[in-house]
């Protein structure tokens, strides 16, 4: 994600200094057009002029398009990384949190083991350790609720860059080469995906257990 972004900063610092050619083409455009509507006054349409005048148009607005995709890609990115870090934190304090609660459960005789008034001794500590497991689930939701929003953020950021590129191959055939027949993975999408399977597995055979 952080390569991503540095990526997309990369390319915004590479346009904003290539800028000054697309103003140049604006002018020459407009400069361009001028001189058009003079040819087609005195000899009417030209085929050619037209043709330019389409080109200068469409790589005009592939330049806004790929401004608005940068601009608007750094800023999923930045959503995404805030929301994958506050993420991280909350399932690493599950994860101790589980370990935890399994070492004190392990410590836990089973009843077979007791006597009458061990019995009595560690029925509280059990009770307790019950509590303590059935009240965490409002915990462990928000974290799957955290995990679920990345998820679907990195989804809906693959899905547009997808299209985006679907459009360039559109624009420019040559280019469908270059770009890999197979969809490409969201690694962090299936790590996140995987991290909260884990958590879920190990909460539920907790609550199996106690």
């Amino acid at each position: 994600l952080q390569r991503s972004h540095d990526d997309l900063l990369l390319f915004q610092d590479e346009m904003q200094l290539s800028h000054s050619v697309i103003d140049e083409l604006q002018d020459s455009s407009r400069k361009f057009k001028a001189v058009v509507q003079k040819i087609k006054t005195k000899q009417g349409t030209n085929v050619d002029c037209n043709r330019i005048e389409t080109d200068i148009k469409k790589i005009l607005t592939r330049w806004d398009n790929a401004r608005s995709q940068i601009v608007e890609r750094l800023r999923s990115c930045g959503a995404s990384s805030e929301l994958l870090q506050t993420y991280k934190n909350k399932i690493e304090q599950e994860n101790v949190w589980i370990s935890e609660t399994t070492v004190k459960m392990n410590s836990l005789k089973t009843v077979q083991k007791l006597t009458t008034k061990e019995i009595e001794l560690t029925v509280e500590p059990a009770m307790d350790l019950y509590s303590n497991i059935s009240e965490r689930s409002s915990s462990i939701e928000e974290t799957n609720t955290l995990g679920s929003r990345y998820i679907r953020e990195a989804k809906i950021y693959d899905l547009r860059l997808k299209h985006y590129k679907e459009n360039l191959e559109e624009e420019h055939p040559s280019l469908d080469a270059s770009f890999p027949k197979t969809e490409r993975e969201i690694i962090g999408a299936c790590e996140v995906e995987q991290e909260l399977e884990n958590l879920n597995e190990k909460y539920s055979c907790l609550m199996r257990t106690i």
